[in-house]
């Protein structure tokens, strides 16, 4: 398709390893500069919620894989495709709004700190 651009889903870091947050950040990035592409950032957005709010919870009962995963992907992909923020939204996908809320803004955070807003 003429005029479309490649977009990768930057994953995030198992509950026991948050250092993996920037080897995978740092990785994606490499890979979208060697393939013209952006990452949607979701696994950073991800990692701000969790230093925001160090109680929320994220994870499924594996700790690996996030129970919001989809939620705030979407959330990232919007913002980088829109350049607009999702924040205030009263949409809530059924999850607790200040969850919602805090999804949001990290989300909208994220990106702008990595592409700009």
């Amino acid at each position: 398709m003429r005029g479309a651009k490649w977009v990768s889903f930057m994953t995030w870091a198992y509950a026991e390893k948050p250092v993996m947050t920037a080897l995978l950040a740092k990785q994606y990035t490499i890979a979208g500069s060697n393939s013209d592409a952006l990452a949607n950032p979701a696994g950073l957005a991800f990692a701000e919620a969790l230093s925001k709010n160090p109680k929320i919870i994220l994870y499924d009962a594996d700790r690996r894989n996030p129970s919001f995963s989809e939620r705030i992907s979407l959330l990232a992909q919007y913002a980088l495709r829109y350049k607009k923020s999702q924040a205030g939204n009263p949409y809530d996908a059924e999850i607790y709004t200040k969850t919602t809320h805090l999804l949001q803004e990290m989300a909208w955070k994220t990106v702008g700190d990595n592409f700009g807003k």
